[in-house]
């Protein structure tokens, strides 16, 4: 173990180490197991058992956990790039030909987990990290995702749990019926659209006002970066946004979507331009409502491994958030407001969303009835 500390939260630290058997840097998130309340430690036991499960090539890795009677250590692989949300920030927003590969690897990590049964349930551009020598992200942080469970028939129980992230929550999810993996894919398609338009679909300077408008699911598309984007991108960002889950397309249907009949034929540069430069990050006053600070420094992990059989390939990513620590249960408003297009307007709603990067409505199972159900009794649940 070394002495850099690569981030830091109230429940514990991320610091930087080496495998002693390969000589590869890796992550070492240490939590102090008396901070936590026993569901919090039973929440973060529930997120170890998942990550064992999952090997695949676009999605995160566990390498190895140790526990004693004060600590437990999660071992994660290392690796060098940001994450979508701070590349979306440098670029302003994706021009098509990048954004067409990071979807589809986006796509593969899902399609991989509900494959097996798992949803994730926080999907949003700090929650993939990129790849310096391609347009390719990995999938992170499974603090929130759940493996479902098949009734005697073998058909999948569905969730009631209301948790989430503001801006990309599901509109099924907030008016209180059970859902499906298809939260994920709408998500996601939130996600498409603010790589592609530099902004939110569903916008509002509270959580309420957000809520509402994701509930109507009105897709808005004038302005002129979805007036250049082309056909099969427009299609393919509906059909993650359909209002109806039943009638929203899966991982598995978007991946042979035409909007990906051009990938392997004409792959993007490695090395694409900005589309513009975002002004300086937010100031440390700028997002002192943040949970854990600017200051702090996410250790995450990629899955490197070409199949189940094969061992992963350690990677390395340095972020600004503590990687998935257990955090305090809170909402932190963001005021982004309106549609903004171009310049200094869009890198001041990026500004924003980033000053909010990372920070869940509920963060832990045991809250989640309760804060949805205080922002509910005061105006914004309509639903049955």
């Amino acid at each position: 173990m070394t002495t850099t500390v690569l981030g830091s939260g109230k429940f514990g630290k991320v610091m930087l180490a080496k495998c002693l058997r390969t000589g590869n840097k890796v992550a070492v998130k240490t939590i102090n197991k008396r901070r936590l309340k026993p569901k919090q430690q039973n929440t973060l036991h529930k997120e170890v058992e998942i990550m064992q499960t999952i090997s695949h090539k676009d999605i995160v890795a566990l390498l190895d956990f140790f526990e004693d009677s004060e600590e437990l250590h999660i071992v994660l692989e290392y690796c060098d790039g940001c994450d979508l949300f701070d590349r979306i920030v440098q670029r302003g927003r994706y021009l098509e030909v990048h954004a067409r590969p990071a979807l589809h690897s986006m796509l593969r990590s899902l399609n991989y987990l509900h494959r097996q049964d798992i949803c994730h349930r926080d999907i949003k551009p700090e929650n993939f990290v990129t790849n310096k020598h391609s347009e390719d992200v990995k999938l992170i942080d499974f603090g929130l995702s759940k493996a479902m469970e098949r009734g005697d028939g073998r058909s999948l129980q569905r969730m009631t749990s209301r948790v989430g992230t503001p801006y990309y929550i599901a509109p099924e999810l907030l008016v209180g019926e059970e859902y499906d993996t298809a939260v994920d894919m709408w998500s996601l398609g939130v996600v498409f659209y603010i790589m592609v338009g530099g902004y939110p679909p569903f916008n509002g300077s509270t959580d309420r006002e957000i809520f509402k408008k994701v509930k109507k699911g009105e897709l808005d598309l004038s302005d002129p970066a979805f007036r250049k984007a082309t056909p099969a991108a427009i299609s393919i960002l509906r059909a993650m946004l359909h209002r109806d889950p039943a009638k929203r397309i899966t991982a598995e249907e978007a991946l042979a979507h035409p909007f990906f009949d051009s990938l392997v034929a004409s792959p993007p540069p490695t090395n694409p331009h900005k589309v513009k430069t975002v002004a300086d990050k937010p100031t440390s006053s700028e997002t002192s409502s943040s949970i854990i600070g600017e200051q702090s420094v996410e250790a995450s992990l990629v899955n490197a491994s070409q199949d189940p059989a094969s061992p992963p390939v350690p990677a390395v990513h340095v972020n600004k958030e503590v990687y998935n620590l257990p955090l305090d249960v809170k909402t932190v408003r963001t005021k982004p407001t309106g549609k903004q297009k171009t310049g200094k307007q869009t890198a001041s709603v990026l500004d924003k969303l980033k000053a909010a990067k990372g920070v869940l409505l509920n963060v832990m199972e045991q809250a989640h009835a309760t804060q949805f159900g205080q922002l509910f009794a005061s105006g914004c649940h309509v639903g049955p």
